[in-house]
């Protein structure tokens, strides 16, 4: 997002309004760009191991360290 380029010109932890029309969520400014992808245009990340969604990259990542699940060819899952 080049917010910058719209006048948001805040430092990072500065609290600001979601700019996104008809949404009033206040939040840091440095969060807003991952705000607007989660919230707004919904964008997720499916973990291949058990289907899980989850809405920010870095919690998939944290996420597979931990998913024990692993598909077997037949469809069924095992732990």
């Amino acid at each position: 997002m080049h917010l910058q380029q719209h006048g948001y010109v805040y430092k990072g932890n500065a609290m600001v309004q979601c700019p996104w029309p008809g949404c009033t969520k206040q939040l840091q400014y440095m969060s807003v760009p991952r705000h607007i992808r989660s919230a707004h245009l919904g964008v997720r990340y499916r973990c291949k191991r058990c289907g899980t969604m989850l809405t920010r990259r870095e919690g998939l990542t944290r996420h597979m360290k931990t998913c024990a699940q692993v598909k077997l060819g037949c469809g069924e899952m095992y732990s």
